[in-house]
């Protein structure tokens, strides 16, 4: 049984997070200090509010880390990681793996590359039923992409009809 786990760190949340951070400390010393002036409670109160806002963000929305844990025998767990601690995981048994891929999405002003898991309901099916993106909140380079893709079929190796499909189709990846 073979184990490999692929990690991402979101750097750009890094900084996001620090700002957040300072902007709160910079709004506590300022209504520490008009509390002070004006002897009343309430910038204070507006202090402490900042400052629990800014954690359920920290604990609720904003990703540090995100994972994909491959096992050969028995599946994928894809897990995600708050910068308080919190923790998210969620299991998908091999049986229910159709194949993974890179998959773009088109928007107005750019397009934006994700790996994806293709899922399908029962062992005979031939196409997908659903799709599970991974790593969206941390978002990767495509290069980083593509290392993930094939570590991950390197580690797993998928039988489904598409499968050959996706290598001749593997030098669209490769420009």
């Amino acid at each position: 049984m073979t184990v490999r786990e692929i990690s991402v760190v979101a750097t750009s949340n890094i900084e996001r997070a620090k700002t957040l951070l300072s902007v709160c400390v910079l709004t506590v010393l300022v209504a520490t200090c008009a509390g002070y002036l004006w002897m009343t409670w309430k910038p204070c109160i507006i202090a402490a509010l900042s400052i629990g806002c800014l954690f359920l963000y920290l604990h609720f929305v904003l990703i540090s880390k995100e994972s994909l844990l491959l096992i050969t025998s028995l599946g994928l767990q894809i897990s995600s990681e708050c910068y308080t601690g919190r923790q998210a995981t969620k299991f998908i048994p091999l049986e229910a793996v159709h194949d993974v891929i890179i998959h773009e999405a088109v928007t107005m002003h750019k397009v934006v590359y994700y790996v994806a898991v293709l899922l399908r309901k029962t062992r005979d099916s031939r196409r997908p039923d659903s799709i599970v993106p991974v790593f969206l909140h941390t978002m990767p380079r495509l290069e980083t992409l593509r290392e993930i893709l094939s570590a991950v079929h390197k580690t797993i190796h998928f039988d489904g009809p598409n499968r050959e499909a996706a290598r001749g189709n593997q030098d669209l990846y490769d420009r």
